[in-house]
């Protein structure tokens, strides 16, 4: 029983001290994006949002897959509803199929 209680604790802890990950924003990401298209380079506090853009990657067999890659980015700037999908687009066409910046 105390060993039962002990790991009851012990969860209920990790949970309580645990923060929660924060999911990326895609508006966030296009316009940070924006303003390395036009020249300003990544500012601060875009570096997260570019770094969280960055790291959708597709793969296979360990093989980077640039067009997957760039259908999964696209769908992510999607979800921004302020975003026009032309800005949307031409953000894909410059950095969609890249591994980095």
């Amino acid at each position: 029983m105390k060993i039962l209680l002990s790991l009851v604790l012990a969860a209920s802890t990790v949970i309580a001290f645990t923060s929660p990950a924060k999911a990326a924003d895609p508006c966030e990401q296009v316009l940070c994006l924006s303003g390395v298209m036009n020249g300003a380079g990544v500012v601060d506090g875009c570096s997260g949002a570019v770094n969280d853009y960055f790291s959708i990657i597709e793969t296979k067999h360990g093989s980077f897959l640039p067009d997957h890659t760039a259908k999964k980015r696209k769908k992510q700037l999607d979800k921004c509803p302020d975003a026009g999908s032309d800005n949307i687009q031409k953000i894909n066409d410059k950095f969609g199929r890249l591994r980095g910046l």
